[in-house]
């Protein structure tokens, strides 16, 4: 099973992977309030305690590292989809000083969106005739991000505005 970097070897040394699980998940237990016994139980004794002690230990030189069996579990038992986990490690890689509600926010946001979009796009290449596996090129992921970049940008500028405008209508009611 792959593993990822603790006590013995560094995070340089092994890649950011393991540390980094281990915060995203350890974060995750500790907004939905879970002890170590309610996630020992909800994982039908997969991870006991005494290993999800040794997994998220305070202390990141004492950690044990976490293994990639472990993290498959911790997700089922947390409800957390795989893309929403590679994407949140992946933003807390970019960026560190950012807030966990943020970027689970925008994690969640992606990974709802790609669920289900492998399967339909296979119906798509069944549905158009004459289109063919070979006609799908790595280069349109750029166009299809900046079509969708752009319809957000319309969408959330609307949402902002009218957010403001609520603010605005509830201060002077209150007055």
């Amino acid at each position: 099973m792959q593993s990822v970097p603790t006590a013995e070897r560094s995070a340089d040394e092994c890649g950011r992977a393991e540390v980094e699980y281990a915060d995203f998940l350890g974060a995750i237990i500790k907004e939905q309030k879970l002890s170590y016994r309610d996630i020992e139980a909800a994982s039908r004794r997969r991870l006991t305690k005494s290993r999800l002690g040794r997994i998220f230990n305070d202390d990141r030189s004492k950690r044990s590292p976490i293994k990639l069996g472990e993290v498959y579990v911790l997700l089922d038992v947390l409800n957390v989809g795989y893309y929403q986990a590679a994407l949140s490690i992946q933003l807390i890689r970019e960026y560190p000083q950012v807030e966990h509600d943020t970027y689970t926010n925008i994690a969640m946001l992606i990974s709802n969106a790609l669920q289900g979009l492998p399967e339909r796009i296979f119906d798509l290449l069944a549905m158009i005739d004459g289109l063919e596996a070979s006609d799908i090129y790595p280069t349109h992921g750029r166009h299809i991000q900046q079509v969708v970049l752009e319809r957000l940008e319309v969408d959330y500028r609307g949402f902002a505005h009218r957010k403001d405008q609520r603010i605005a209508l509830s201060a002077v009611s209150n007055y």
